[in-house]
């Protein structure tokens, strides 16, 4: 019947959303502010390296962006920084790694966005306060 499939791309794109809220969850991500902050870091530095084009340091930031998401269990971003040093191999594509740096920056603040939901509310049930999260 004629409109009534999903369209594949979509479907692709929302199961990795669901497959990254998952990852980031408290259970399988040893993800705490400290390493965010440094991962956010790291992510910067990356685009300034790839905007300086200077592969070296590129490829070296996201080799040590590589280890420290799978040291933690983010496992989307390790796969994606896999990828970039991959793409910075031999003869390195820029466009691409741009788009693969973009999407590093994207899964860095969704891991963000998920540990700073949590974590204040398990603060405020441990601190006595009110916590303000439903």
């Amino acid at each position: 019947m004629a409109g009534s499939q999903f369209d594949p791309e979509l479907v692709e794109r929302f199961i990795a959303m669901l497959a990254d809220r998952q990852q980031y969850s408290p259970a399988t991500s040893t993800l705490t502010r400290e390493v965010l902050l440094n991962l956010g870091q790291q992510t910067e530095r990356l685009a300034k390296a790839v905007d300086e084009q200077d592969l070296d340091t590129l490829r070296a930031i996201a080799g040590h962006l590589e280890a420290t998401a799978a040291k933690h269990g983010a496992h989307s971003l390790q796969s994606t920084t896999t990828e970039l040093l991959r793409l910075a191999a031999d003869e390195p594509d820029l466009l691409a790694m741009v788009e693969t740096i973009h999407e590093i920056i994207t899964l860095s603040l969704q891991a963000q966005q998920s540990v700073l939901r949590v974590q204040p509310a398990v603060s405020d049930r441990t601190s006595g306060a009110a916590s303000l999260s439903p």
